[in-house]
C-alpha cells in the first residue's frame, strides 16, 4: 500500500514537471508513512498496556474490597471473642466463689455426717429389736461408706439421710415378717408383728405361744393365751390377708405395760 502511494506521488510530480525533486519527495513521503506506521504501532502497544493495567487495577480493586470485607469480619469476630472472654472470666470468678463456699460447707458437713451415723447407731441400740440384721447392715454400710475416698461427701450425706428416712417410715407402718427370736441363750423361728415403733409381738409357728418385747426390761415376755387370737389377727392384717380391724393387744411402755387397741 505504502509503495503504491509512493509510485502515484512520483507520477504526479512527473506530470507537474517536478522530476528533479521526485526522489527527494518520495523519500520524504516514505519516511512520513514509516513514522505514521510506527506511531500507530506504538499507539496500539500503548492501548494494550493501558488495557492490561486497567484489568490489573480492577483485579487489585477486587482484592482490596475482599480484604476490607475480611477485616470487617475479623473485627466482628474479635469483638465476639472479647465478649466471650469477659463472660468466661465472670463465670470463672463466680465458680471460684461457689467452690469456696462448698469447701467451707464440706468442712462442716463431714462432722455432721459422722454425728448422724453415731446417733443412728445409738438409736438402733435403744429401739425395739425389729429387723435387726437388715438395720445393722444398713448402719455398717454407712460406716464403710464414710471412709471411702471414691464417694463424694454429698453422696455420703444423701445416703445417711436415706437411712434416716427409712427409719422414720417404720414409725407409721404395720409389718409382719418371719425371723429368729433369741432369748435366754436360745433361738426360735417365729412370726413377728410390728406396730410402728409402738410395739413388737411374736407368735410361734404352731400359734401356741405369743409374746412381746418389753422395753422397760429390754427382754421378751410371753403373753397370756387370751392374746393369741389378737396377735394372729394382727399378723393377717399386716399381710393383707384380711381387712383392717380393731384388735386388743397389750402395749408395753418404758414405765409399765398397759392395755391398748390397734387400729390400722
Amino acid at each position: 500500500m505504502r509503495t503504491w502511494i509512493t509510485v502515484k506521488f512520483r507520477l504526479l510530480l512527473l506530470v507537474l514537471g517536478l522530476s528533479p525533486a521526485v526522489g527527494t519527495a518520495a523519500n520524504l513521503l516514505e519516511r512520513a508513512l514509516d513514522e505514521r506506521e510506527a506511531g500507530n504501532a506504538e499507539a496500539i502497544a500503548s492501548q494494550k498496556r493501558i488495557d492490561s493495567l486497567a484489568d490489573e487495577t480492577d483485579s487489585l480493586l477486587q482484592q482490596y474490597r475482599s480484604i476490607l470485607h475480611q477485616i470487617a469480619d475479623l473485627r466482628a469476630y474479635n469483638q465476639q471473642l472479647q465478649s466471650l472472654r469477659v463472660n468466661q472470666e465472670n463465670d470463672l470468678a463466680s465458680l471460684e466463689r461457689r467452690l469456696a463456699r462448698v469447701s467451707v460447707a464440706n468442712r462442716h458437713l463431714l462432722p455432721l455426717v459422722l454425728d448422724m451415723i453415731e446417733v443412728l447407731e445409738q438409736f438402733l441400740e435403744r429401739d425395739i429389736p425389729f429387723l435387726p440384721e437388715e438395720r445393722q447392715k444398713r448402719l455398717q454400710d454407712l460406716k464403710q461408706l464414710v471412709d471411702r475416698s471414691d464417694v463424694s461427701l454429698q453422696e455420703k450425706y444423701r445416703r445417711v439421710l436415706e437411712a434416716y428416712q427409712i427409719e422414720a417410715d417404720y414409725g407409721g407402718s404395720l409389718e409382719a415378717y418371719s425371723g429368729e427370736r433369741r432369748s435366754n441363750g436360745k433361738s426360735q423361728v417365729v412370726d413377728f408383728l410390728r406396730i410402728g415403733r409402738l410395739a413388737l409381738f411374736y407368735a410361734s409357728l404352731d400359734r401356741n405361744e405369743t409374746g412381746y418385747w418389753d422395753p422397760s426390761q429390754a427382754r421378751w415376755k410371753t403373753l397370756p393365751k387370751k392374746y393369741n387370737q389378737a396377735v394372729h389377727l394382727g399378723l393377717r392384717m399386716a399381710r393383707n390377708e384380711i381387712p383392717p380391724d380393731f384388735v386388743n393387744l397389750p402395749i408395753a411402755t418404758a414405765r409399765r405395760p398397759a392395755a391398748g387397741a390397734l387400729h390400722e
